[in-house]
């Protein structure tokens, strides 16, 4: 099992995430990551947000059926990828 920390993201005019950036790694497309949550489901990717973690997971877009990361549900109901720096 590896770890890796999201710390950064790039986004479009929209706002919408394109690629993360992976702590010690590079910066990756969402699809390569969401490509690598599926195929090595024992791996964690992960963000933090006020000192607090939160777990990263792919999700599927129920009118598109585009994938996208979001964060696991904590106190709050936002994505904590929306409050990381841009990369």
């Amino acid at each position: 099992m590896t770890d890796f920390q999201i710390t950064c993201v790039r986004k479009d005019d929209r706002g919408v995430i394109l690629e993360v950036g992976i702590a010690n790694s590079g910066i990756y497309q969402i699809v390569n990551v969401v490509n690598h949550i599926h195929q090595h489901p024992q791996d964690v990717f992960y963000t933090i947000r006020n000192n607090n973690p939160a777990k990263v997971y792919a999700k599927q877009h129920h009118v598109s059926k585009r994938w996208f990361l979001t964060t696991e549900p904590d106190s709050m109901y936002e994505n904590n990828l929306d409050f990381l720096p841009l990369c």
